[in-house]
């Protein structure tokens, strides 16, 4: 990942859980990432232009997570699901691969991580996350 700063972002208070990815669509409406856990379910909308998006089964990225894990608080994932990532190599490439039409600096790394995926987003737009408990059916 070669990123400078990894930290924890999470605007709304999503319940620290263990969660599975359970869709992702993109559409013209954007991009939706929906996690569930046993409780909780979280949708994670990018309303706004997204420059690129990869999920990644986690076991593909044993060499991210284990810098991310010697880089930091080895509990650094435990019930946190998304994070923003400065400086990182996913950047990069866009503003390389664009011919630096895209700056890597106007353009905001998330990474969304479950117990099986990571999702990194590249977006110029924080995100909607609203969560609700599967029992009671209450949103935030």
């Amino acid at each position: 990942m070669d990123s400078k700063i990894l930290e924890e972002w999470n605007p709304v208070q999503v319940p620290k859980e263990s969660y599975e990815l359970e869709a992702i669509n993109y559409d013209n409406k954007g991009l939706l990432i929906r996690l569930e856990s046993n409780q909780t379910v979280v949708t994670i909308h990018f309303p706004g232009v997204i420059e690129g998006f990869r999920t990644t089964d986690e076991g593909n990225r044993w060499k991210t997570v284990s810098e991310i894990l010697s880089n930091y608080n080895k509990e650094i994932f435990t019930g946190r699901v998304i994070f923003k990532v400065s400086d990182s190599d996913f950047s990069k490439w866009i503003e390389s691969e664009s011919f630096t039409l895209i700056k890597k600096e106007d353009v905001t790394h998330y990474l969304v991580v479950t117990n099986n995926d990571l999702t990194d987003i590249l977006a110029y737009e924080d995100p909607i996350i609203k969560h609700f408990d599967k029992v009671s059916r209450k949103c935030t």
